[in-house]
Formats: C-alpha cells, sequence, structure tokens
C-alpha cells in the first residue's frame, strides 16, 4: 500500500461505484424488490463517497497544506457546476431568493424543510463545505491536533446519533460521521504506527467482513442499530481495499470503466436529479422507465462535456495554487 499522494486505482474505483450506486437507487424501483431498498442503495453509495472526501481531505489536513490553498482549490472544485446548476434550477423553478441563497451558501440541509426539489440531493454538498470548514480550521493547528481531535469528533456524533435515534438522514450530524472515518482512515495509514493499521487492513476477512457489516448497516429502515456502525465499517472496507491490492475485490475496482466514472461522478451527481425532473423523467410508470436510457445518455454526455470543458478549467487554475505555510500560525 502507497502511502504517497499518486492517484489510486482503486480508489477511482470506489468513487465510481459510490456514483453507480447512487444513480441506481434513484432510477431503478428497488422498493418492489424490498421496502425501503432504494434508500438503503443511496445509503450505500453516499458512505463510499464520504468515506473517500474525508480520506483524500485528511491527508491534506496531515501534511498540513497552506488553509488558503486548500480553501481556493476545494471551492474551485465545486462551485462552478453546482453554483450554475443551481441558478438554472432555481430560474426554472422558481426559487425564491433565501431558497437559493441556503442552497448557494450549502446551509439548506441543516432543517429538514430546507431542501427544494430538484436540488434537494445538495444536502451530500451542503455536509461536505461544512465539513471543508472544519478542516480549514484544524489547518491552523499542527496536524497533532487533527489526529486526536477528528477521531473523537467521530466517536461523539456516533454517541450523539445513538442518544438520538438517527439511523439516517440529511442533517450534517447525521451523515458526517462518515466523512470523518474516511479522515481517520488518513490518520492510520499515514502515522508513524501505521504497520499495525496496515497489517489489520491486510487480513481478508476484514473485507469480506466489512463489506457485508456496511450492507446491513445501510439498510435504511428505523430500529436498525447496525446503522451506527456504518462508518467504521466503511472505514474498514476501504482501508482493506487500499491495503490488499491484489484482491479480487481490489482487482474489479482497478479497472479502466471505473476510473472513467469516478472522473464524471461530480458533474453526473449534480445533474441528474434536476435532469430527471425534466421530460425526461416524466410520464406514467412505464413511460418513465422507458426513458431511462435517454435519461442516463443525457446525464453521461452533459457530465463528460462539463467535466473535460467546463470543470478542468477552474481544476487547473487550483492545481496552479502553491503556498508556504511559513506565514501560517501552528499552535
Amino acid at each position: 500500500m502507497s502511502a504517497g499522494g499518486t492517484r489510486s486505482a482503486v480508489l477511482d474505483g470506489v468513487r465510481g461505484l459510490s456514483i453507480a450506486t447512487v444513480l441506481v437507487a434513484h432510477w431503478l424501483p428497488l422498493n418492489a424488490l424490498r421496502p425501503r431498498l432504494n434508500e438503503s442503495v443511496g445509503m450505500l453509495g453516499m458512505a463510499l463517497f464520504f468515506v473517500l472526501s474525508g480520506y483524500f481531505i485528511g491527508r491534506q489536513v496531515l501534511v498540513h497544506v497552506h488553509p488558503l490553498e486548500f480553501v481556493a482549490k476545494r471551492l474551485l472544485r465545486i462551485l462552478p457546476l453546482a453554483w450554475l446548476v443551481a441558478v438554472v434550477v432555481a430560474a426554472i423553478w422558481h426559487f425564491e431568493p433565501s431558497t437559493l441563497a441556503a442552497h448557494l451558501l450549502f446551509y439548506a440541509n441543516l432543517s429538514d424543510a430546507g431542501m427544494r426539489v430538484p436540488l434537494d440531493h445538495y444536502w451530500s454538498l451542503c455536509v461536505e463545505l461544512q465539513f471543508y470548514a472544519l478542516a480549514t480550521a484544524l489547518l491552523v493547528f499542527r496536524p497533532g491536533v487533527a489526529r486526536v481531535l477528528v477521531p473523537a469528533l467521530l466517536v461523539a456524533v456516533t454517541g450523539y446519533r445513538v442518544y438520538m435515534s438517527g439511523y439516517s438522514g440529511s442533517i450534517t450530524w447525521y451523515r458526517i460521521d462518515d466523512i470523518l472515518a474516511g479522515f481517520v482512515l488518513a490518520i492510520l495509514l499515514h502515522s508513524p504506527s501505521r504497520r499495525e493499521a496496515i497489517g489489520f487492513f491486510e487480513r481478508p476477512v476484514v473485507l469480506w467482513g466489512a463489506a457485508a457489516l456496511l450492507c446491513l448497516a445501510c439498510y435504511n429502515v428505523d430500529g436498525n442499530v447496525a446503522s451506527f456502525l456504518r462508518p467504521y465499517a466503511v472505514l474498514c472496507l476501504t482501508g482493506a481495499l487500499l491495503c490488499q491490492p491484489r484482491s479480487a475485490a481490489a482487482a474489479f475496482l482497478s479497472r479502466p470503466f471505473w476510473t472513467y466514472l469516478a472522473t464524471v461522478s461530480f458533474a453526473v451527481y449534480v445533474l441528474h436529479v434536476p435532469l430527471e425532473h425534466t421530460w425526461l423523467g416524466s410520464g406514467d410508470v412505464t413511460e418513465k422507465y422507458l426513458k431511462r436510457p435517454l435519461l442516463l445518455a443525457a446525464v453521461f454526455l452533459l457530465a463528460h462535456l462539463s467535466t473535460f470543458y467546463f470543470e478542468r478549467h477552474f481544476i487547473a487554475m487550483g492545481h496552479r495554487l502553491r503556498m508556504s505555510n511559513d506565514a501560517v500560525r501552528s499552535v
């Protein structure tokens, strides 16, 4: 397992699997097979997405990038497309200015009634941007502070969820533990004592046991106490995939198909819900599902164009940013 900053094929695979799972959850009638299966599969996809986000951001905090460089790169990655789609949707669906502002500033998820169709999937971007604020604050301090504080926050959030019976939801304090788990994974794999963590993750039983536990934990029904173990299961699964590159699962997820899905995944996620609320997703049950191939093609066409001809200019701008930490006071 490489601890370097090179791109990981298996993590691309996890990201690709995440967006594929979300699309399946949103577009196929899984509830006909089992109650709440759509929500459960969506929960699985978002857990995979969040743990990757926490892992990548955690690595940046641990190497102590400049706070302004971190903020600029993350905002240049997220805001251009997210804001463009939000403004277009608000104009077509006649959002109130306050509703648009809540989505543009990523606090709409902090109340149950804050999200508005067809931007209700922006709840995850809200959680993500709020986590960026936490990561930026951590960058003011030495990495050792994050190594102590983030695991404590993870346990605290889990404890709060148990206390509140918070099995699922879109409010930050019910979902940020998946991101914090990814950060903890970065701590485990990039610390002086990482040999012990790697030795644990290299066990085949950890890979398959964590996968089974994650599926159980994501079954979205009230009273599923296994849901409180979701962040820890997805942490172990991702760590095992990283540390077992020759496993069948890692080899499968390292195929180029998943890399492409990972590359366009952000645009696919941002675009797929608004497009579903157009003619492409309209009609009775039969008509709606007959249109699914057209909807899929439209989403991926626009996502490809956005990724390679629109977003890439902002991402490249972020990559050119290089700042020194000499001026940052480390506590």
